[in-house]
């Protein structure tokens, strides 16, 4: 190996204590130039905020190495309440202009091939993930956690695998760096599988906080990787949306409304980087939108509601955006409950009750989330609610009145919302709603 490539392994070794899962996302140009930091911003959060390191991958072969250690008490400070994208970029600038951050590190390699070798080589992966619209789906997978035959001993190391986890930031991961990610796999032996995770294509951030209610969340992730590992399940081949960067679809898909009960100030939440993250898990798919069909409702503790939706089409994507959305839109707050929310929004599709909506709680103390094998055509409304124990006797009489009622562990909000949107995509989350019987106890 080249002395260049011998002292990034050895910089990366100094970095942190590896973790089960790590992400390595390749993006456009190079850091300085970088034009979607709020994209960014999203896909560093959900990967820290998880516990897991992020490597990014740029065009110049600027290496970024961040884990868990830059937010928190780091310097990009608390996930939810901090984490801004200017704060982000500023962090960058200094990074390659060779200022030191703990929990982060600038590496300069000469090719793709040194870069990955660097993430790769001092680690000892066990395998490593390609996300790929064409992959065995992980889904069906994990939908058939009864149909494998139990092995703890089996399942415990496949859940302890050290994991890298590779996809596109902004963009798919192009042919020439697939064929350097093989090559280095070869090279190193370490096995490489193709996955996706359904059949709409979704924003980068949002795929990595699935990948970790999957396996950190839910406990799937064994069952996840079993049929991967060993072959007893083949890929299958996807219609995708294909759409220019500049161009957004619209995605056809039954009405999602995502209630979210919060544990400060309405007015201060919308204030917050978190915010701005919500309206992209929400209403923002990759290279298409979800405009027309969801809803997210926010409680204050202090009782103050607002149902927001996008008018117009476009999704605000940076922090700055959204606080000029939350500005307009937050001047309909008004103190409402949870069915009140519910119950307006069935109004404003045409429906007079309630009877027709499918309702899910997310209730860390229920049984954990699971799905049947296969997508519904199911057209009926389906409604999520994230909300504190305070709410429980509300929800549950809201439960009485709606077609289908079920409550299940799902995540938290950092990753919660984001990943019930795509099951819903898939025409999962109406089957799981249905079919309560088969969550599992955690």
């Amino acid at each position: 190996m080249a002395a260049t490539s011998c002292a990034l392994l050895a910089g990366m070794v100094m970095l942190s204590k590896p973790t089960a899962r790590e992400y390595l996302v390749c993006c456009r140009g190079r850091p300085g130039a970088w034009k979607r930091m709020d994209a960014m911003a999203r896909i560093v959060r959900a990967g820290l905020g998880k516990g897991c390191v992020v490597h990014l991958l740029f065009e110049d072969c600027t290496l970024m190495m961040l884990t868990p250690q830059f937010v928190g008490e780091g310097v990009w400070g608390a996930v939810m309440k901090a984490t801004k994208e200017g704060e982000l970029q500023a962090i960058f600038e200094g990074l390659c202009a060779g200022k030191k951050f703990g929990g982060a590190r600038c590496l300069r390699p000469r090719t793709h091939q040194d870069a990955l070798r660097a993430v790769m080589g001092g680690q000892g992966f066990d395998m490593v993930l390609s996300l790929s619209e064409d992959g065995t789906s992980l889904y069906e997978a994990t939908a058939r956690t009864g149909e494998r035959p139990a092995d703890s001993s089996s399942d415990m190391k496949l859940a302890n695998m050290h994991t890298l986890i590779v996809l596109g930031g902004v963009r798919d991961v192009t042919m020439d760096e697939r064929a350097s990610l093989q090559e280095t796999c070869r090279t190193l032996r370490v096995p490489i599988y193709h996955v996706s995770l359904g059949v709409t294509p979704e924003l980068t951030s949002k795929c990595i906080k699935t990948f970790e209610v999957l396996a950190g969340d839910l406990g799937l992730w064994a069952d996840a990787l079993g049929p991967v590992v060993g072959g007893c399940q083949s890929p299958r081949s996807i219609s995708t949306v294909s759409i220019s960067d500049s161009v957004e679809a619209e995605a056809e898909t039954a009405p999602l409304h995502v209630v979210v009960a919060l544990n400060e100030a309405l007015a201060k939440f919308l204030t917050r980087p978190a915010a701005a993250m919500l309206m992209q898990d929400v209403f923002m798919g990759s290279h298409h939108t979800y405009v027309r069909t969801r809803t997210l409702s926010l409680i204050g503790q202090d009782g103050a509601a607002v149902s927001l939706r996008v008018r117009g089409g476009r999704v605000p994507r940076t922090e700055e955006e959204a606080s000029e959305y939350f500005r307009r839109e937050g001047a309909g707050q008004r103190e409402r409950g949870i069915r009140d929310l519910l119950l307006e929004d069935q109004k404003r599709r045409g429906r007079d009750d309630l009877s027709d909506l499918l309702l899910l709680r997310a209730d860390g103390g229920a049984p954990l989330l699971r799905w049947p094998s296969r997508g519904s055509p199911d057209q009926r409304p389906v409604a999520v609610v994230f909300a504190p124990q305070r709410f429980s006797a509300d929800i549950r009489e809201v439960g009485g009145e709606v077609g289908a009622y079920a409550s299940a562990a799902v995540s938290n909000l950092l990753a919660g919302p984001a990943f019930v949107g795509m099951l819903h995509s898939d025409g999962l989350l109406s089957q799981a709603i249905c079919n309560p019987q088969c969550f599992a106890q955690p």
